[in-house]
């Protein structure tokens, strides 16, 4: 399947299904049922040599593309998890270099 192929499967199971957007896993499974689909594999030990022949979907090429779907592409359809770890991290961040105040810290009184 050719690399834009790939992009618009992971764009779709991304808008349809929730947990496909919260664990790249989860994605990784789908992806993989998809093939498994047009593959017929039966048993773990079929799994395991289509695998390695490159007959599934490569981990990498879920991956990528699934970071710019989300980070670039279509924003809204990262997870809300990390999300909230990103804002969290840059409020750190602008802590830890001086630009705002630790609302943390204890106000010295002088």
């Amino acid at each position: 399947m050719k690399v834009m192929k790939k992009y618009d499967q992971i764009l779709r199971l991304l808008m349809s299904n929730e947990k496909c957007r919260e664990s790249d896993r989860y994605l990784m499974a789908s992806m993989w049922w998809e093939d498994n689909k047009r593959l017929g594999v039966k048993t773990f030990e079929q799994f395991l040599r289509a695998f390695v022949e490159g007959k599934f979907t490569n981990p990498e090429s879920i991956r990528r593309p699934r970071a710019k779907i989300t980070n670039e592409d279509y924003p809204h359809l990262a997870s809300k998890k990390v999300k909230a770890k990103r804002e969290r991290d840059r409020k750190q961040n602008m802590v830890d270099l001086g630009y705002i105040k630790d609302p943390n810290e204890p106000e010295i009184p002088f």
